[in-house]
């Protein structure tokens, strides 16, 4: 029964004028529940798409037993919300959650806000992308790591704020102590590449065995960010969770 957790989050503006990333993590006993939702920018509302993602997942999920219907629901219920909000002008939102109790997880996405999971020092599972240029990647025709740069990345192809149904990703995870994990939005990994993830961990996890780190998630996070300055131009914002025992 996992009960040793350590977390942390952030979220900045970038250079934006404004965050339409809205994120949270709730824990209690041996629960822990994470979401970020990212308006979408470039379309009215973007923030109050992502806030009220943030905030019916919370109200909806939070005192449940860890359901993959559960999760549906609350998406379902989130969609409705912001094609109802007075502001809706066509806003949407990505959103990314990691619901997790004692040794089971439930990851869901819809969009381009990622979760990784890392296990002894490799990522055992990565939330794909609802994007045109992840599409491509899936069908050879793009190379993975130019997902990054690729002009087709904001092309979503599934959003929060759509009148189609979510149709969320959700996958079950066995977790186990040493485990780690990553939500982030997209303006974080196009700026922190897999390898920079994995390495940093690596070093924080080493640091953390010699007792020079009591708050592991936290400096992984910490060392993570050191990969932007204030000419970071989109909204950037992650959750780390590092399973201690």
């Amino acid at each position: 029964m996992i009960r040793n957790v350590s977390s942390a989050f952030y979220s900045s503006a970038g250079s934006r004028k404004r965050n339409e990333d809205a994120v949270a993590i709730f824990t209690c006993q041996d629960t822990f529940f994470g979401v970020i939702a990212d308006g979408i920018g470039s379309l009215p509302g973007g923030t109050n798409a992502s806030n009220i993602t943030l905030k019916t997942l919370a109200g909806d999920l939070t005192n449940e037993g860890i359901s993959a219907q559960a999760v549906r629901d609350a998406l379902t219920d989130a969609n409705t919300r912001i094609l109802n909000d007075p502001s809706f002008s066509q806003s949407k939102s990505t959103v990314a959650l990691l619901w997790m109790e004692e040794d089971d997880a439930l990851a869901a996405n819809i969009g381009d806000t990622r979760i990784y999971q890392i296990r002894d020092g490799k990522i055992t599972f990565q939330s794909a992308d609802h994007s045109v240029a992840a599409s491509l990647a899936r069908a050879g025709e793009l190379n993975p790591e130019e997902v990054r740069t690729s002009k087709s990345r904001h092309q979503l192809t599934k959003a929060l704020g759509s009148y189609d149904d979510p149709n969320p990703d959700i996958h079950l995870l066995s977790v186990r102590p040493g485990d780690a994990f990553l939500i982030c939005s997209n303006g974080f990994w196009e700026k922190v590449s897999e390898t920079e993830m994995l390495d940093t961990l690596e070093k924080t996890m080493t640091d953390s065995l010699s007792d020079a780190a009591e708050d592991p998630a936290a400096d992984w996070l910490t060392a993570m960010r050191g990969r932007f300055d204030q000419a970071a131009g989109d909204n950037h914002s992650a959750i780390t969770l590092i399973i201690r025992g």
